[in-house]
């Protein structure tokens, strides 16, 4: 185990099995982030990043929530990780939500971490699927949440969960799909009720339930490392 400390900040990186052989966590600025490495140089490189950060304390300007647009019709062509083979899949289905395609979100382990919303006839949106791995920093939410606005969505962090509304409105407004990479502090519940900074990368798709009604669908994986810790 290795430990960086001073009176505010820490960064700990520490071996764990059995999918990743590496954890990092970095406690800093009020909110606590811990990413997961296969490999000890990946982690290293992002504690020395970490300690930077903290020892460098006036460059600290971290907007709460910040995106990266990535090309999107790329994920469907090039790319081969998670979300790039949620993308394509997305697209071979021709944007209807159907077995074939949960069946393969979950063959890609992204199920646990899919969100499908509904367009209610009012053009808000409503949660209409939420996968079971956000109950892990959420708690009870994927399945209280089910059947609400996502405007009406007080339940975790509403600033947060305001802003990642926009996107997906943008989606349904323009019926063009989109992919970010995030880097966002939100409030959750677990392990501990507090702060958390994650970054993760996300595509959020238009598409037709099967009852008919467009919907929205989200799919994400959380991916260490992914952005410099300051921009």
């Amino acid at each position: 185990m290795t430990v960086i400390t001073n009176r505010s900040s820490d960064v700990v990186v520490y071996p764990k099995h059995p999918r990743d052989a590496f954890e990092l966590k970095i406690r800093h600025r009020g909110y606590v982030m811990g990413e997961a490495f296969s490999s000890l140089e990946d982690a290293q490189r992002r504690k020395a990043e970490a300690e930077r950060m903290i020892a460098d304390d006036k460059v600290i300007k971290l907007r709460p929530y910040t995106n990266q647009p990535i090309d999107f019709e790329g994920a469907i062509t090039n790319e081969r990780n998670g979300i790039s083979a949620a993308c394509r899949l997305w697209n071979d289905e021709r944007t209807t939500i159907s077995g074939d395609l949960l069946a393969g979100l979950e063959h890609l382990d992204l199920l646990r971490r899919t969100i499908v919303l509904q367009v209610e006839d009012e053009g808000a949106l409503a949660y209409r699927f939420i996968g079971f791995g956000f109950s892990q920093r959420f708690g009870d939410w994927p399945r209280q949440a089910l059947g609400d606005r996502i405007d009406n969505d007080v339940r975790t962090d509403p600033l947060y969960t305001a802003w990642v509304n926009s996107h997906y409105n943008s989606v349904f407004k323009s019926d063009e799909p989109r992919r970010d990479y995030i880097d966002a502090v939100f409030y959750a519940d677990r392990p501990h009720p507090g702060k958390v900074r994650s970054q993760y990368e996300r595509a959020v798709m238009p598409c037709r339930l099967s009852t008919g009604r467009p919907g929205i669908l989200v799919v994400s994986d959380v991916r260490p490392g992914l952005l410099p810790l300051v921009a």
